[in-house]
């Protein structure tokens, strides 16, 4: 990945207030601190006081044997106090679980090739247009489709979530000239992830609606899992 990669020039981090799941919101840069993500401005270097989302476990409290990470948005409203002044006001709201499975049901035999390590599972209406997703890497490139995943499991031999069989990627993930770069479903680029020093960064270049923004970032959520596991293979 770069360590130089220049992130776009925001002022401010946009509103996130999620009441319109078709509302297009605006590039920005997402940084991943602990157990929380949050919009970070370019002229300060710092990141915005309230995260946009929480996993309600750090990615470095995580082993083999953690099984799900409850993702949820933070909900911001802006209510006018008594004395004039705006305050704002936040709801988290669960809206995706990241599920990590190794082996088939039993834990016996390991799992079949149509069958993600990590997926996502959308657990929210606000999420449901978007579903349920999942990373399968393609064999001789360093390259990755996220891809729609049947979680009931009832057409697996092995009874276990699998992708969707002749399903259109939702993104793709290209690994070039030192960086990630996530493209949509038309192959335009949307996003680049960014090192710099110990921050890890995805910088959203698109416009994108809501729903789409909030699979990004689970994304990313998952990418921290497997970069620490190192289990790109597995992937």
């Amino acid at each position: 990945m770069s360590n130089d990669e220049e992130a776009p020039n925001y002022e401010d981090p946009p509103p996130y207030n999620d009441l319109d799941q078709d509302e297009i919101l605006q590039p920005v840069v997402l940084l991943l601190a602990g157990q929380s993500i949050v919009a970070e401005t370019a002229v300060a270097e710092t990141a915005d006081s309230i995260p946009l989302y929480k996993l309600n476990r750090g990615i470095a409290s995580l082993t083999h044997a953690s099984q799900k990470v409850d993702f949820e948005r933070v909900q911001r409203t802006i209510k006018m106090g008594s004395d004039g002044n705006p305050t704002i006001r936040t709801r988290d709201r669960l809206i995706y679980n990241l599920r990590h499975q190794r082996t088939s049901t039993g834990g016996l035999e390991p799992l079949p090739s149509d069958s993600p390590y990590y997926f996502i599972e959308s657990v929210s209406t606000t999420t449901r247009a978007i579903g349920n997703l999942g990373i399968k890497k393609l064999h001789f490139r360093q390259h990755w489709k996220v891809l729609p995943v049947d979680v009931s499991g009832k057409n697996s031999k092995a009874g276990v979530p699998q992708f969707l069989k002749n399903a259109a990627p939702v993104f793709e993930i290209d690994y070039s000239q030192n960086r990630y770069e996530w493209l949509d479903a038309k192959g335009q680029a949307i996003a680049v992830e960014s090192d710099r020093g110990d921050k890890h960064r995805l910088i959203v270049m698109a416009s994108l609606p809501q729903q789409t923004m909030d699979a990004l970032p689970i994304h990313e959520g998952m990418e921290g899992v497997r970069r620490k596991f190192n289990l790109v293979k597995d992937l």
